[in-house]
């Protein structure tokens, strides 16, 4: 799964196929046709990532109370394959 942060305003948001931006509206993200590789834009925009199985898991094991299963995140390298950052400027 693909999110992506602003630096900004800290809103956290996921991507969809179509263009979302965060809440202050500097920064924006889209999937592409594919479903995997992604767009997006904004000089205060972080791509992050989540593993899916590991958040699958994380879920699948919730506990009632106390800490929750932790799952793996990290944040997206600048150069990535299915990431691309887009200059709209």
């Amino acid at each position: 799964m693909k999110l992506i942060y602003c630096k900004k305003c800290q809103d956290v948001y996921s991507l969809h196929f179509e263009k979302r931006t965060c809440r202050c509206g500097q920064t924006w993200g889209l999937y592409g046709p594919d479903g995997l590789s992604a767009s997006y834009g904004g000089i205060t925009a972080v791509p992050l990532g989540f593993s899916n199985i590991s958040l699958i898991t994380a879920i699948a094991f919730q506990p009632e109370e106390g800490m929750g299963q932790r799952f793996d995140s990290f944040v997206i390298p600048k150069k990535c394959a299915t990431m691309l950052f887009e200059d709209e400027e």
